[in-house]
C-alpha cells in the first residue's frame, strides 16, 4: 500500500535505465539539498552495471546503503527488460533495508531533464510546457504533454500531466504537437521520436520547435521523488509502467510495417 506522500527523511538513491545508458543519483536533503550523479553508456548491460555504478557513487559520497531512506526508480514506459532491471534492483534494496520506493515515469523524468539542461541559469526556478515523445518501436511512440516546474535550490521538481501518456503511431504525436503548440505558445519538445519518425521531425520543423535530446536520468528521477507529487510505496507494490503490453510484432505485422515505410 502507499506510504506517506512526503519524501522520506534521509538520503534517497535514484536509478535510471533509459535506452543504452544507465545512471544512479544520490539525493541528500540535509543540511541542504545535494544531488550526486554517476552514469555511463552500458548498451544492453544494465543488470551488470547498475550495482557497480551505485556502489561507486555511494563510496564517493561516503554513504552506506543502510543510511538510505528510500529508493526512486525509472518506472517507464520504455524498454521491457531494462525497466524490469530497475524495478527489481529497487525492490531488492527496499525489501532488504525496509525502506519505501518511488516509481517515477520515464517521460516525466525526460521533461525534467530538459529543464535541468537549462540549469546554466543558476538557482532560478524554471517552468515550461513540454511534449515528450519516445520511440516505442513497432511503428509507435510513447508520448505525453506535461507542465513542469524545476526548483534547483530545493533540488526538487513537480510535473502535472496535461495529456495522459499513450502509445500510438507518429500521426497521433503530430496531431498532439499541432494542438498544443496552438494552446501553449512556447511549447518545448524532447525525446527521441523525431530521430525515428520523419513525420514527427517535419512537424517540429514546420512549427518552429527545436527538439532536445533530453532523456530520463537519475538526477531528474531523484528531483521528482523529492517533489510534492511523489508517491512512495511498499516495495512489494512497486511495478514497471509498460503502457503497451505487446513487446514484439509477429512476422505479418513486421512485413506490413516495412511496407508502410517503403
Amino acid at each position: 500500500m502507499t506510504t506517506a506522500a512526503r519524501p522520506p527523511n534521509g538520503p534517497v538513491r535514484a536509478l535510471a535505465v533509459f535506452g543504452d545508458s544507465a545512471s544512479v543519483a544520490l539525493r541528500r536533503s540535509e543540511p541542504s539539498p545535494e544531488l550526486l550523479l554517476a552514469g555511463e553508456v552500458v548498451t544492453q548491460s544494465h543488470s551488470a552495471r547498475m550495482l557497480p555504478l551505485a556502489s561507486e557513487l555511494m563510496a564517493t559520497a561516503g554513504c552506506s546503503p543502510v543510511d538510505l531512506a528510500g529508493v526512486a526508480f525509472e518506472a517507464g514506459p520504455g524498454g521491457f527488460t531494462s525497466l524490469r532491471v530497475a524495478c527489481a534492483l529497487a525492490q531488492g534494496l527496499g525489501t532488504a533495508l525496509g525502506i519505501p520506493l518511488c516509481p517515477v515515469g520515464t517521460l516525466e523524468a525526460a521533461a525534467v531533464s530538459l529543464l535541468r539542461a537549462d540549469g546554466a541559469r543558476g538557482d532560478e526556478a524554471s517552468e515550461a510546457c513540454v511534449l515528450v515523445a519516445n520511440d516505442a518501436r513497432m511503428g509507435e511512440c510513447y508520448f505525453g504533454v506535461f507542465e513542469v516546474v524545476v526548483e534547483p535550490v530545493q533540488g526538487s521538481a513537480r510535473v502535472s500531466t496535461l495529456v495522459e501518456i499513450d502509445c500510438a503511431g507518429p500521426a497521433r504525436v503530430v496531431e498532439t504537437l499541432v494542438q498544443w503548440s496552438r494552446l501553449r505558445p512556447g511549447l518545448r519538445a524532447t525525446g527521441d521520436a523525431h530521430h525515428a519518425y520523419v513525420d514527427v521531425a517535419v512537424a517540429l520543423s514546420r512549427l518552429g520547435i527545436t527538439p532536445a535530446d533530453a532523456h530520463a536520468d537519475a538526477a531528474a528521477i531523484a528531483m521528482l521523488a523529492a517533489g510534492p507529487a511523489a508517491s512512495w510505496l511498499d516495495p512489494v507494490d512497486a511495478a514497471p509502467r509498460y503502457v503497451r503490453e505487446k513487446v514484439a510484432l509477429d512476422v505479418d505485422e513486421q512485413r506490413a510495417l516495412r511496407a508502410g515505410r517503403a
